[in-house]
């Protein structure tokens, strides 16, 4: 349980840049925030379990505010984010130092200062005797088994979209070589497809789109490999597959049909005709070459 009071630094707050390089509004935002992810599990995090609605109404902020705020502290270093969610670094480092020094309270003190000769509890190597491993609650001083963390956590479940998305990367990569080296877990590489989603803005199904365009693709398969890249490369893998697409449409429109004998048909204004019946339609005069291509006379 986090205790009711938190450490604050003022000159670390005025001296850290990437919280100068946001918003006044964003700074302000992370100040609330500050509360909710002291009181959180793991300490510090915003898991992704804690919808913006919710956190909006905690913060007493419009929803657009939060998401606008959230982007800009993501995107300044301030909060960071890994497959639990976002959470702040400072915090982190700080209840890190702080289990740190718990620790070596029960050892007898910080090793780095004691002389290990004077309290033999410091360096387990010194005395076999002390089982170091048990921990003892300060106010029963009963043993208890330590908490874990939630380190086998999927953030995301199998049947989210982020999810679907890279198993179908993965499999359009396993088609091209199905011995690609792809890892066991796609949770970071769901992460990714999220943040394309969710902070990007990108639409599910052109996101497919793209992903069936450049597995197939003879350059670009062999260097969309991740989550990471596709996200990395979305803008020239996106106009790319846009540019192809028209000119796959205007080849299309251009094609010129063929008859049941496979012979091409000659085309005089919107319609097509047989070559035999074409040239007789050019001795007769009825059809004449303009600026067009060939027309009937009078059109």
């Amino acid at each position: 349980m986090a205790e009711p009071w938190i450490k604050f630094y003022p000159d670390v707050w005025n001296g850290d840049l990437e919280l100068a390089s946001c918003s006044l509004a964003s700074q302000g935002f992370f100040a609330r925030l500050i509360s909710v992810l002291h009181r959180s599990y793991p300490y510090g995090y915003l898991c992704d379990n804690c919808t913006i609605t919710a956190l909006s109404r905690g913060l007493g902020v419009h929803h657009k505010t939060c998401i606008k705020c959230l982007k800009e502290l993501e995107e300044s270093g301030v909060l960071k984010r890994d497959k639990f969610g976002l959470y702040s670094k400072r915090m982190r480092l700080e209840w890190e130092k702080r289990q740190q020094a718990i620790s070596d309270g029960k050892r007898g003190g910080n090793p780095n200062i004691l002389n290990p000769t004077l309290n033999p509890k410091v360096n387990p190597h010194l005395n076999d005797t002390v089982n170091l491993d048990i921990e003892v609650d300060i106010d029963t001083k009963e043993e208890v088994s330590p908490k874990p963390e939630p380190s086998d956590v999927s953030l995301f479940p199998d049947d989210s979209t982020p999810m679907r998305l890279a198993v179908h990367l993965r499999k359009c990569i396993k088609g091209n070589n199905p011995k690609a080296k792809t890892p066991t877990s796609l949770q970071k590489w769901a992460a990714d497809i999220d943040k394309m989603i969710r902070i990007d803005k990108l639409e599910p199904d052109d996101i497919v789109a793209v992903i069936d365009w450049c597995q197939d693709d003879d350059f670009w398969r062999a260097n969309i490999l991740s989550g990471y890249k596709l996200r990395k490369k979305w803008d020239t893998l996106y106009l790319q597959s846009k540019a192809h697409k028209g000119n796959a449409n205007k080849q299309a429109e251009e094609a010129i049909p063929l008859d049941e004998n496979g012979n091409p048909l000659a085309r005089v204004g919107d319609e097509f005709m047989p070559q035999g019946e074409f040239n007789k339609l050019i001795k007769s005069g009825e059809i004449v070459h303009g600026k067009g291509g060939w027309k009937r006379k009078g059109e």
